[in-house]
């Protein structure tokens, strides 16, 4: 075999397997990417950037993707200065061979419209990189601009590389990448302002669906619930690309809080909240939630002297297996939600933002 043979084999198998993984860039709409300050230069120095780190983003970055995937050197063409005339040009397409890093689990896509809006409103500088189809660039010049102050990358894209960013085909024409969010664990500090503004919070015990942990936070953000409390130990109830689309903006106003063990945080909050547990085979119902939560009220009064609202734990469990004892005894009441009988229970974010609505309007 020959050395150019060689080459191109070579070449071809890097080329294939880069672009399984979505690393390799030759599109032509590459023409038309906007691109930050310097992105020319990369592009004329022969830089074709991929995915990466954050912290390794610099403004000579080519269609909105940072050094820390930067390519091998181009492979040479015929005539360049110091090469030989050998018939490279049978490499004409196969421009760059990539080294994978796994620099990516430090971030998270975020997709859906309103989920990108809302990081973008609230909390710009969460937003790492902008991947965004062209006709959703209008809505989106304010972020652009923030982005290329701040020397990080947006792309115009198409719906095909969307969907191999965020892994979904709901992104509806727009991909942020944010920092990897850190649910912090519930402290002290967080119960005592729980406690003191009267706020709901809704305690999550191994409800086992980011999908539904998504929908349980638009119904959080709809109904003034301020916390989310989730189980350290629930594996699938995290706040994934999916939680994030589904919630539709509502994770950017809620506090999101883990715990080691759902009882013993209810335990040690009995004196500060009032836990709420749901159950299908309670003798209290959610009709009588107002009553409950004004004779709580009562008992504050008298031992502070203050008439506030108490603060609120609504604490549901898994559809299928409901809250395990411990948890029910760390409760100081349990409350059902009646129905017809046909069907045992409801979804869980249903269940949630029925009780959400009821406390709301208290």
């Amino acid at each position: 075999m020959s050395v150019v043979s060689f080459l191109v084999t070579l070449s071809e198998s890097y080329y294939a397997l880069a672009q399984s993984v979505n690393i390799i860039q030759n599109s032509p709409s590459n023409s038309k990417l906007p691109t930050n300050a310097g992105a020319r230069e990369g592009e004329r120095r022969g830089e074709n950037n991929f995915l990466g780190s954050p912290s390794e983003q610099t403004s000579g970055c080519v269609g909105g993707i940072p050094k820390s995937f930067r390519t091998a050197r181009a492979l040479p063409r015929s005539g360049d200065s110091g090469q030989s005339s050998t018939p490279i040009e049978k490499l004409r397409g196969i421009q760059y061979i990539v080294r994978m890093r796994n620099r990516l689990t430090d971030e998270l896509a975020v997709c859906g419209l309103n989920a990108v809006i809302a990081v973008s409103e609230y909390h710009p500088e969460q937003i790492n990189r902008l991947f965004l189809r062209e006709d959703r660039l209008p809505g989106f010049t304010k972020i652009c601009k923030n982005l290329a102050e701040r020397k990080r990358p947006y792309k115009i894209c198409e719906d095909e590389e969307l969907e191999r960013i965020c892994k979904s085909t709901h992104h509806q024409g727009v991909v942020a990448m944010i920092l990897l969010p850190d649910v912090e664990p519930l402290s002290r500090e967080d119960i005592d302002a729980w406690s003191r503004e009267g706020k709901t919070g809704i305690v999550l015990h191994s409800v086992g669906n980011d999908h539904n942990l998504g929908a349980i936070i638009r119904s959080a953000a709809f109904f003034d619930v301020k916390y989310i409390i989730i189980s350290e130990n629930d594996e699938e109830a995290k706040l994934s690309t999916a939680a994030y689309r589904v919630a539709e903006g509502g994770m950017e106003h809620v506090t999101v809080r883990s715990v080691r063990n759902t009882a013993a945080f209810l335990r040690s909050a009995s004196r500060d909240l009032i836990a709420i547990g749901t159950d299908i085979r309670a003798r209290q119902r959610i009709a009588n939630l107002p009553d409950i939560i004004g004779e709580r009220q009562k008992k504050t009064a008298v031992r502070s002297g203050v008439t506030v609202r108490p603060g609120i734990a609504v604490v549901i469990g898994n559809e299928e297996t409901g809250l395990p004892q411990p948890v029910k005894d760390a409760c100081a009441v349990l409350v059902r939600i009646p129905g017809t009988g046909l069907m045992e229970s409801l979804n869980v974010a249903q269940a949630a933002t029925l009780f959400m609505q009821k406390i709301f309007e208290i």
